[in-house]
């Protein structure tokens, strides 16, 4: 006996007010006057539109961006998008030379990561921007180190 049964559907929407969003940034920022912002616009923004969000960000005055991965990435930057965007996850070895050549900043976790990093950029005659992700002791991602820009060096 073959049985199949498949999920309900839903007639989920979400409808996002730009405005709104806009407003909520200002808000934010005046919280924090003089700190730089770096919105996350990962999953599509988390499914609200990247494009539309970094661009709204940009506009108001975003310090970076943040996205996961290097298609993200390059969907801003091919988009108009001209405000820093920062990967937040390793990239695989043969995607760094295209981040490199895009000026992504790359988050980075280990010394491993950096040499990979610092390589591949003496190789096509340019220089990587790194973000030092440190662990402060979650142990979920980044660098755990009494002295991690001394472990750096």
């Amino acid at each position: 006996m073959n049985i199949h049964i498949s999920p309900p559907q839903r007639e989920t929407r979400a409808y996002i007010d730009l405005s709104a969003l806009e407003h909520n940034f200002k808000i934010l920022a005046n919280q924090v006057p003089g700190t730089p912002l770096m919105p996350a616009v990962k999953a599509n923004a988390y499914g609200h539109g990247s494009v539309e969000v970094a661009r709204i960000c940009q506009n108001n005055g975003a310090a970076l961006l943040a996205v996961a991965t290097l298609i993200e990435c390059h969907t801003l930057l091919t988009n108009g998008i001209t405000t820093p965007v920062l990967i937040l996850q390793d990239l695989f070895p043969d995607e760094v030379d295209v981040a490199i050549q895009l000026g992504a900043r790359m988050a980075c976790g280990s010394l491993a990561y950096a040499q990979l990093v610092s390589e591949k950029a003496q190789k096509i005659g340019s220089r990587a921007k790194l973000h030092v992700n440190v662990d402060t002791g979650i142990g979920r991602i980044g660098m755990y180190s009494q002295d991690p820009v001394e472990d750096l060096m």
